[in-house]
C-alpha cells in the first residue's frame, strides 16, 4: 500500500504559514499596545502635551483593527476582570474586556479624568495574555518543523 502524502505536507506548510502571519500580526499588534500603554501613562504623570490626542486616536484605531482579528485567541488567555467591564459600560455603553478597556476613552482627557485605579492591573493582564499566546504560537511551530 503506498501512502499519499503530498497534500498532507501541503496542509502542514499552509498552517506554519498561517502561524507565522498570526505571529506576526501579533508582533505588531503588542508594539503598538506598548505604545499606546506608555502614552497613557504620560498623560496619567505628566499632563497631556500638544499631539498627544491625535496619537492616541491613531493608536487607538489601529489597535482597534488589529484586536478584530486577534480577539477570539487573545481572550483565551487573559484573565477576566469585572473592572474591564465597567470600564466600557461607562465610556462606551456596553462591557469591554481588559484591550478594549485601555482604549475605550473617548481621548485621553477622559482617561485622565477617571483616574483609574486598575489601570496597571489591567495592563498586566493584558501583556500576560499576549505573552501566553504568543508561547502558544512557538509550541505550534516547533511542532510542526
Amino acid at each position: 500500500m503506498i501512502l499519499d502524502l503530498r497534500g498532507v505536507s501541503f496542509q502542514l506548510t499552509e498552517d506554519i504559514h498561517e502561524v507565522n502571519q498570526t505571529q506576526t500580526k501579533l508582533i505588531s499588534f503588542e508594539l503598538k499596545f506598548v505604545e499606546m500603554v506608555e502614552l497613557m501613562e504620560e498623560a496619567q504623570r505628566y499632563g497631556i502635551s500638544s499631539g498627544c490626542n491625535s496619537r492616541y486616536f491613531s493608536l487607538k484605531q489601529t489597535l482597534s483593527d488589529s484586536y478584530h482579528d486577534l480577539r477570539p485567541f487573545l481572550l483565551a488567555y487573559v484573565r477576566l476582570d469585572i473592572e474591564d467591564e465597567r470600564i466600557g459600560l461607562r465610556t462606551l455603553g456596553h462591557g469591554t474586556d481588559a484591550f478594549e478597556a485601555i482604549w475605550a476613552f473617548g481621548n485621553l482627557q477622559e482617561f485622565v479624568e477617571v483616574h483609574d485605579v486598575f489601570f496597571r492591573d489591567r495592563v498586566a493582564r493584558a501583556l500576560d495574555a499576549i505573552k501566553d499566546y504568543t508561547d502558544h504560537l512557538h509550541c505550534l511551530l516547533e511542532t510542526r518543523v
